[in-house]
């Protein structure tokens, strides 16, 4: 079936530049006005500030500094309903931040809603779930961002960023070097590795960044696929992204029961396929609405490839029709954010990185796959996270890196924490005290001062 619809994507997925998105008030990119509300800012104009910052919310529904500037620029220009409904679903998305730590909060704080809504933000912050520590490895391996089980060595395979290695971990002793980079393979940083131990076959997504320690500027921009024997690791062919004077950063791959390869570009919104038994990467889908690609996941039968944008959430390609849409959800989820992802069953596994707390959720989607419709914490901020990476499903544990951005420079290098979590979720994102909040506002129909209950209409789209 697969083979059949790449033909189709290809005629027909390349022709198409986007897809539906939250429509903004503003024709002007994002970037035009991140600079137009810093520039307000620093002039101290407040209403055109709020203004900004909405229209930003508006096409970037789950950034959360954009909800947290929102509800400040409302305090700042008086509407305080508005302010506190931003808070509150803020705090129904399960994010923390203390809003005392800002001194653009004083004009919240005599209202009597403001200290019950703030502390049950600072709650959502503590840790929740249990996170176990597999091993530390050294800082000598750089950045660590590849990761896979290989049944035949009984071990984890690492690869690193900064220095292309290709390692094997076995619980409970130290880290074996299998492969490094070198003339005869050509690899340069190690972005991702799939183990197909069924064909013998290690793949290996590599590209030439300036991470990578061994970095020839004459390289800049170049990336290939690599195929190896499992067994004896002996380079079996490369294939590289298309020379199109673009630079190229093939990053997360997925392997789907028949073989075929789908991986997905850093650096472009492209999303390339390799049949089993092809020859060359053949891009399946590209769009300018996408900003920063991330992990792909083909949960159930595999009829569905879903794709994490770190900024925009997840994107879901059917590859029988081609069609491409948002993921779905309600007010009470938050998607921003996401570096790994992963799918157990029908759902999904999601490493979020970029919100407070960070966290990882299990999300359960709707009988088409079209939208969450359920969301169960995994683990939330814990005490071994540190902007947490990559990660895997081996048997019932999600198996990831905890502290994947450590790496800014040699400077800071440090340890590279592989962790591991149960896929049973725990607890609810919603916190218990909100939804009695929330049930006894809907019951009551009383609204405290300064708050508007968010079931309810409200102007300008809240």
């Amino acid at each position: 079936m697969i083979q059949k619809a790449v033909t189709m994507l290809l005629c027909v997925m390349l022709a198409a530049s986007g897809f539906a998105q939250p429509a903004g008030n503003s024709q002007e990119s994002v970037s035009e006005l991140r600079q137009r509300a810093n520039a307000a800012h620093a002039q101290g104009d407040q209403e055109l500030f709020r203004d900004t910052v909405q229209s930003l919310s508006e096409l970037r529904p789950g950034h959360p500094q954009y909800m947290y500037q929102l509800v400040l620029a409302n305090a700042a220009t008086g509407d305080y309903t508005r302010a506190f409904n931003t808070m509150v679903k803020m705090q129904r998305q399960g994010l923390s931040y203390d809003f005392d730590q800002s001194p653009e909060s004083e004009p919240l704080r005599d209202k009597e809603i403001y200290d019950y809504l703030n502390d049950l933000m600072v709650r959502a912050g503590e840790p929740l779930g249990a996170v176990e520590m597999v091993a530390e490895l050294s800082a000598e391996f750089g950045r660590l961002e590849a990761l896979d089980w290989d049944p035949t060595r009984d071990a984890y395979l690492i690869g690193s960023v900064a220095t292309g290695q290709l390692l094997a971990l076995r619980e409970g002793q130290k880290a074996e070097e299998l492969l490094v980079p070198n003339d005869a393979n050509g690899l340069w940083s190690i972005n991702d590795l799939l183990v197909d131990s069924n064909r013998n076959r290690l793949w290996i997504t590599s590209s030439a960044t300036p991470a990578f320690r061994s970095f020839d500027v004459i390289d800049r921009g170049r990336s290939d696929l690599f195929e190896f024997e499992l067994d004896t690791l002996k380079l079996v062919r490369r294939y590289p992204a298309p020379v199109d004077g673009l630079k190229h950063n093939l990053y997360r791959m997925v392997m789907t029961a028949t073989g075929h390869l789908i991986m997905a570009d850093r650096e472009q919104p492209i999303v390339y396929l390799l049949a089993a038994g092809g020859e060359r990467l053949e891009p399946i889908f590209a769009s300018r609405s996408l900003d920063s690609l991330r992990g792909l996941a083909l949960p159930g039968q595999g009829q569905s490839l879903y794709l994490a944008d770190y900024e925009i959430g997840l994107v879901r390609l059917e590859l029988g029709t081609g069609k491409i849409s948002l993921v779905g959800h309600n007010d009470t989820v938050n998607l921003w954010g996401i570096d790994g992802l992963s799918s157990v069953g029908d759902d999904l596994l999601i490493i979020q990185n970029g919100i407070q707390p960070q966290r990882i959720l299990r999300l359960e989607l709707n009988g088409d796959g079209s939208a969450v419709v359920n969301v169960t914490p995994i683990a939330v901020a814990d005490p071994l996270f540190d902007h947490p990476g990559n990660g895997i499903v081996h048997g019932d544990e999600l198996v990831f890196f905890a502290n994947s951005k450590v790496y800014r420079n040699a400077d800071q290098e440090a340890p590279v924490r592989l962790a591991r979590a149960s896929v049973i979720g725990v607890g609810n994102i919603v916190q218990p005290d909100m939804q009695r909040f929330l049930e006894e506002q809907a019951r009551r129909r009383m609204q405290p001062p300064g708050f508007q209950d968010s079931a309810e209409e409200t102007p300008d789209g809240d």
